[in-house]
């Protein structure tokens, strides 16, 4: 991780007799004037509504860890996001910048560019040593948020193509692995932990499942308060209350229903737009503040108590003013909902909070008085109000906007400087924006009910409905062909049916109806190759001019594979080369190129190709310690060599992690009876026997058979 300093400071030279009173002053200072000693610790809660904390609704019980801590800090009563997902909305908080800026607008297909000054990156300057934790695939380090963290952790796995949640770990592994970086971090340090939880799919651990089995949800709250009350109690036994800055805050909130939204990305009213914020600084007694405020304000007001120059970008106010209990001078907040824009080419969604009065800028435009709707229930737009305000939105858009927003979209990088990918997702779900004039006909509003019904047909679906479900997204996609999901959807369950053909049939019309939907087109990929049709699957990828397809690992991998599958293996190593430049920790990939090299190997016997094979599994092995394929091709590469000891030992390995892994079972029989051991040959033949022999075709069963009969023999 390299440090990328964006800006420098001019300061003005200062007498010797000055310079010695400051640092005295520094010293012995206490509360905010401690600067060199103060550590900062920021927690973000993904998907959080505000009113599921106790100190928000003013009902006990479900989160007592966070509200305990609350006590002793100062609560911003009236704090929003800037964006309603995960990425835009942390972007914002670590930079201290709207979109309109940074210019990332939706998770997966927009990245921070280096050109930005992150908050990280800012106190690393400073002194800082920084670190963060971070629980699921949108904000993998990829997406550069990675800026300034000498330890950025997003290892939590790798994502299932066909699942359309992200991966993630819980918020015990991203504490503990934090508590484990505090225990050796010396101070003044900077720490960000993000736990993802509450995200759906709710899935809350015991007891969280048991005490909350009507709301999921609600459990998966009060599970990251559970775990967050050990780094809260941490901190208190440490001693590291009196010179620690704790900022707690939610990316987003959750619709759970709210105005016909159930989750979130969509709509941008208060349910997901309205966050908690609540900050601990040393000296600082508790209270509540009631001013708006917004996510960018977070990276000034930290500047602001460690004394610290803001740089001169940042767009947020210091909320220190606040802190003190004086009164907040409230600024215009900018905010937007542009996922359905960006992935499936819906009206665009924006607006602005105006004298608490909050404008929501659409073909159905809407227009609330928070003081006393904060709900949004009553619409008060005007046709005179509307003007009016359009004009003030497209004057704030162009007063606050920066030519760096340009170039936030995903573009293919140059190998040498492509950002670390951990975990695999989808890069984008739907088509890119269409330049067309709006209407209500695709305002998020007219939009949102279909989708809903998708959904409702998932569900059914999951349920054991499938001809239910199936039913109800075609009748959806006849209603609203623009809609992708319903053919990807369509596709996966003919698909689990096994009605691969009739699977790829609606993919194919659903490329026919939207050829700009990389969903559709990347679960055309994955079908094709299936059905292996690998010949297809190396035109449809190499003719692609899709932008998504340009930096997609998982993509490169599958052109890999068809390519391995042809007999053309170092077309498929150049594949995996690309994959592994997007993403340099992809586990798959490394195997899937040590596989094709040990086929060059085998055919040239050139060196090269067996570095580059051993290279390629120890590279998937660093990434994935568990990862039993790569033990497998490691082990195949020693026996082609005639290191039959060492191909031993990385079988046993595979078969250490995963008993039931059978080809590691069956070689293992094949290398010790080579070696004339049959007593272990037939044990490990036996073992493969009894766990495979039912699934073998009768040809490999008869040379089971052969191979056991020659273990028994006493020849």
């Amino acid at each position: 991780m390299h440090l990328r300093r964006r800006r420098s400071f001019l300061f003005k030279p200062i007498s010797l007799l000055l310079l010695q009173a400051i640092l005295i002053l520094i010293v012995i200072t206490p509360g905010f004037g401690a600067v060199k000693k103060i550590n900062v610790l920021l927690v973000t809660i993904d998907t959080l509504r505000a009113d599921h904390l106790g100190v928000y609704s003013g009902k006990t019980g479900l989160t007592p860890e966070i509200d305990e801590w609350a006590q002793k800090a100062v609560v911003f009563k009236r704090a929003f996001a800037q964006a309603t997902t995960t990425l835009p909305a942390h972007a914002s908080i670590l930079l201290g910048v709207t979109p309109l800026y940074h210019g990332v607008h939706e998770n997966g297909t927009f990245y921070i560019q280096d050109e930005l000054l992150t908050l990280a990156e800012h106190l690393q300057q400073h002194g800082w040593k920084t670190g963060a934790f971070v629980g699921a695939y949108p904000l993998d380090s990829r997406f550069g948020l990675d800026q300034g963290f000498a330890v950025y952790d997003d290892e939590y796995g790798s994502q299932n193509f066909d699942n359309h949640d992200y991966v993630e770990r819980r918020a015990e592994v991203v504490v503990d692995k934090a508590l484990s970086w505090l225990a050796k971090a010396n101070e003044p340090w900077f720490l960000w932990i993000h736990c993802y939880d509450p995200h759906q799919p709710y899935e809350p651990p015991a007891p969280f499942s048991h005490k909350f089995p009507s709301s999921p949800y609600a459990g998966e709250v009060a599970y990251v308060s559970y775990q967050l009350g050990r780094l809260f109690s941490w901190l208190n036994r440490s001693g590291f209350t009196d010179d620690t800055i704790v900022i707690l805050t939610g990316d987003h909130g959750e619709g759970l229903g709210d105005h016909g939204e159930r989750t979130h990305g969509y709509f941008a009213y208060n349910s997901t737009l309205w966050i908690p914020l609540i900050i601990y600084a040393p000296g600082v007694k508790p209270h509540q503040v009631e001013s708006f405020v917004s996510h960018q304000d977070i990276f000034p007001t930290v500047c602001d108590l460690l004394e610290l120059p803001i740089p001169a970008d940042v767009q947020g106010k210091s909320l220190k003013t606040g802190l003190k209990g004086r009164k907040i001078k409230e600024s215009i907040i900018y905010f937007e909902s542009l996922y359905p824009y960006y992935s499936r080419g819906w009206a665009p969604l924006r607006g602005l909070i105006i004298d608490h009065q909050k404008y929501i800028d659409s073909p159905i435009p809407e227009l609330y008085d928070l003081n006393n709707d904060f709900h949004e229930e009553k619409n008060i737009i005007t046709a005179s109000r509307w003007t009016d305000l359009r004009k003030k939105l497209e004057d704030y858009k162009r007063k606050n906007s920066s030519s760096l927003a340009e170039g936030a979209e995903f573009k293919k990088k140059d190998p040498e400087v492509s950002r670390r990918l951990r975990s695999l997702g989808y890069l984008a779900q739907g088509s890119s924006p269409p330049s067309i004039n709006f209407s209500a006909a695709n305002d998020v509003k007219t939009m949102l009910p279909f989708e809903n019904r998708i959904e409702e047909a998932w569900q059914m679906a999951n349920k054991g409905q499938i001809e239910e479900a199936i039913s109800i997204l075609n009748q959806v996609r006849k209603a609203k062909p623009e809609l992708d999901a319903t053919y990807t959807r369509l596709s996966l369950l003919y698909k689990k049916q096994g009605q691969l053909e009739e699977a790829l049939r609606v993919l194919e019309q659903g490329r026919e109806a939207l050829p700009l939907s990389y969903e559709i087109f990347s679960n055309y990929v994955s079908l094709l190759l299936d059905l292996r049709r690998y010949q297809e699957v190396v035109q449809v990828i190499n003719s692609s001019s899709l932008r998504q397809s340009k930096s997609d690992p998982e993509l490169w991998n599958y052109l890999g594979v068809a390519y391995g599958h042809l007999g053309e293996f170092e077309s498929a190593v150049k594949a995996y080369d690309l994959a592994l430049s997007l993403d340099s920790d992809y586990p798959v990939a490394a195997a899937n190129r040590g596989v094709a090299a040990t086929f060059l190997y085998r055919q040239t016997g050139k060196e090269e190709w067996f570095d580059l094979a051993h290279d390629s599994f120890d590279l998937a092995i660093k990434a994935d310690k568990n990862f039993v394929t790569a033990y497998n091709g490691l082990a195949f590469l020693y026996h082609l060599a005639g290191d039959r000891q060492r191909a031993i030992e990385a079988w046993e390995k595979a078969v250490g992690i995963n008993p039931d892994f059978g080809p590691a079972l069956y070689n293992l029989g094949l290398a010790y009876l080579q070696q004339g051991q049959k007593d272990k040959a037939l044990s490990w033949f036996l073992n493969y026997k009894e766990k495979f022999f039912d699934s073998l075709r009768q040809e490999e069963k008869n040379k089971l058979e052969e191979l056991i009969n020659q273990c028994q023999s006493k020849k």
